[in-house]
């Protein structure tokens, strides 16, 4: 049996579930005639091009320390690991701010249940077990919140922060459930520090001490109860899965080299692998021989890689966007669907996002490109953008974003810099062999504002993929046969979620310790837009809740071209562009819409009655603010009643004194 890099053991079910899931290909195997135990067998793969980790998952028969020594020891019989990780729920022992849901790593496992039994009583003797050095520098260093986004279950509501934390210290570990605060106080005592209790570490540790091969064992436990009476199941399968997303994001970051690595390759010499180019303005790599894209802060980084670094001129290259974001936060169900689209070999070829300005459109497309890369989906990224419009009175689209346009992007950043100089005809030939011959994934981004129609340049561009597709963003909705996903505002607890994380970031403490009643009236008043949300939360770093909701709402015209304040720009960047271009009906029936409570709406009927216009000019004018994602559909039973409503930033603006003035 090939050895393995990492062997996981879970206690429970919901534990080995909530990692297995998150395994690429996972298999199960079985050794019946051998030993009677289940292994789930997966990779995880990080990114360095081709690079993962074999991964190997066990659920032990019983909780408690001697089941899993037993497990511990068959499995590296069966898989000789380099590493052990034990992976799972813990009891929390209450230090500073840490709650239900974090997820703790014991740099240290404390076995509690030794002693010597004397006349007096029972004199405690511990036995101490350091974490792997290795591993727990890796951890230190390891900085990416990005694992909280990959939580999957629902967050119960009975916490006192909206996002999980990662904590470092002791775990005590011993043949116990606690749920008694006398006893965990006397842990307490002892071990100041002490951070959880759990009833399997010791046992992994013990079964490890004398396996000089095993270079290490690590504890990553989620919370899921305090360890006292009010002990409960609720937050088990949260805690689980937040332990589970943890130790697959910390996988991912390849803390360890992987000992797949064959000597061949270590002995090839990086230029003999791969050529790359980096755009020096952006630190963006594009690989030329090996068809990869990689990010890199400077070019130091990439030559630390082992990559063979070539400068070339800023222009020649278009910009991949950098995050503007730590965590991608409520979009997680959103972004598999578009990751399983983006895996269908036989369809799917154009997958559009769309929704109003400030919604997280390229933040979505920045974030679907990360995880293609990890699951290795593309061999190349190429990314097209056209300019946004931002000046008050432009009447029309100023992009100069083409087909022809697109297709002499394509030819450039796959290295064929001559493609913008062909005629037509033997242009598109040069650029559909070129992504014929690979896997490339064409982005596109801020198409409503392109010279030509997006929906043309989406059927122009479909008969050129495959293998290949194309993700392409824009505040207008797509048409044809477009995979398309519509964006719209965070629910209340994600936006929650994003305000404390923007606080965390802008170090604004006021914010971190406002009421839960108060996140909530920010949520509701932006709608959940997370650039509405960025505003809100930058200003009340020196204004009061109430005067910054306020202004959002009440927005109102400058005094001259330079005494724009935030508001309005905030406003004219989501808006203006679009309602430059509406219909007289369709400004007519937006208007209207505004006597409507915002994300409630009416049916059509009542919005007929409301606006005053024909049925086939409303028929019309429903299609067009649809179109540019003015209008909201809400859910129904039926495909014959249907409710409408604006975003309630929509409604601001509609509303404000700035369309009053445009009308």
């Amino acid at each position: 049996m090939q050895p393995v890099d990492f062997a996981i053991i879970t206690a429970l079910a919901k534990e080995a579930q909530a990692v297995v899931s998150r395994l690429e290909q996972p298999t199960t195997r079985r050794f019946e005639a051998e030993d009677i135990r289940t292994y789930h067998y997966g990779t995880i793969s990080f990114q360095a091009p081709g690079q993962f980790y074999r991964v190997v998952v066990i659920t032990l028969p019983n909780m408690g320390t001697v089941s899993a020594a037993n497990a511990v020891t068959d499995t590296i019989a069966r898989w000789s690991p380099r590493f052990v990780l034990m992976v799972g729920i813990a009891g929390g022992i209450p230090q500073g701010d840490l709650d239900l849901g974090d997820v703790v790593i014991a740099d240290q496992v404390v076995g509690y249940d030794y002693g010597k039994v004397t006349e007096s009583g029972i004199q405690p003797r511990p036995r101490v077990y350091p974490a792997s050095a290795l591993l727990l520098d890796r951890i230190h260093n390891f900085w990416d919140n990005a694992w909280e986004q990959q939580v999957n279950v629902a967050r119960p509501v009975n916490a006192r922060r909206p996002i999980s934390k990662r904590w470092v210290g002791p775990i005590a570990s011993g043949n116990k459930v606690i749920a008694s605060t006398e006893f965990r106080n006397q842990l307490l005592a002892q071990w100041p520090k002490l951070l959880a209790v759990e009833m399997e570490a010791e046992g992994v540790f013990g079964a490890i001490f004398d396996r000089p091969h095993i270079r290490g064992a690590l504890v990553i436990r989620g919370i899921c109860d305090m360890a006292d009476e009010r002990k409960s199941d609720e937050w088990q399968e949260y805690a689980a899965n937040a332990a589970a997303a943890f130790v697959v994001a910390f996988l991912k970051s390849s803390p360890v080299e992987p000992i797949d690595a064959s000597a061949e390759e270590r002995q090839t010499e990086p230029s003999q692998k791969y050529h790359i180019t980096i755009n020096e303005a952006h630190g963006v790599v594009i690989g030329d021989q090996a068809h990869i894209v990689q990010r890199f802060t400077s070019e130091p980084v990439a030559r630390e890689r082992g990559f063979e670094v070539a400068s070339s001129s800023p222009a020649q290259f278009m910009e991949i966007p950098g995050k503007t974001y730590r965590t991608l936060i409520g979009r997680e169900p959103i972004i598999g669907d578009i990751i399983a689209a983006l895996r269908d070999p036989g369809g799917k070829w154009l997958v559009g996002i769309d929704g109003m300005g400030g919604i997280g459109k390229t933040a979505m497309a920045n974030e679907v490109i990360d995880r293609s890369q990890a699951e290795h989906l593309f061999d190349m990224v190429v990314w097209e953008s056209a300019p946004k419009l931002e000046r008050l009175h432009d009447t029309q689209a100023i992009g100069g974003l083409t087909f022809d346009t697109v297709l002499d992007g394509i030819g450039r950043q796959l290295g064929a810099l001559d493609v913008p100089k062909l005629k037509s005809q033997d242009k598109e030939a040069r650029v559909r062999t070129l992504l014929h011959n690979q896997r490339v994934l064409v982005v596109l981004d801020n198409l409503e504002t392109a010279h030509e129609s997006q929906n043309e340049i989406a059927r122009r561009l479909q008969p050129f993929l495959n293998p290949g597709k194309a993700l392409m963003t824009s505040r207008h909705r797509f048409k044809g046969d477009v995979y398309a996903v519509h964006l719209s505002g965070l629910d209340e607890t994600s936006a929650i979620r994003f305000i404390y994380q923007e606080a965390e970031e802008k170090n604004i403490s006021r914010i971190k310790v406002a009421e839960q009643s108060e996140f909530q009236q920010i949520a509701q008043s932006t709608g959940g837009s997370p650039l509405a949300l960025k505003l809100v939360v930058g200003q009340l770093g020196h204004l009061s809740l109430d005067t910054v909701l306020n202004q959002l709402s009440k927005i109102r015209p400058p005094d001259s071209d330079t005494n724009e304040d935030d508001y309005l720009l905030f406003y004219k960047g989501i808006f203006f562009s679009s309602w430059q271009i509406l219909s007289d009906a369709g400004k007519q029936l937006l208007i209207s819409m505004a006597h409507f409570a915002p994300g409630v709406g009416g049916t059509s009927e009542a919005i007929q009655a409301t606006s005053d216009l024909a049925n086939d000019v409303l028929t019309r004018s429903i299609d067009e603010l649809w179109r540019l994602s003015f209008l909201e559909i809400g859910e129904s039973p039926s495909l014959n009643k249907l409710r409408y409503y604006l975003h309630a930033l929509t409604q601001n603006f509609i509303l404000s004194d700035v369309v009053q003035i445009l009308k």
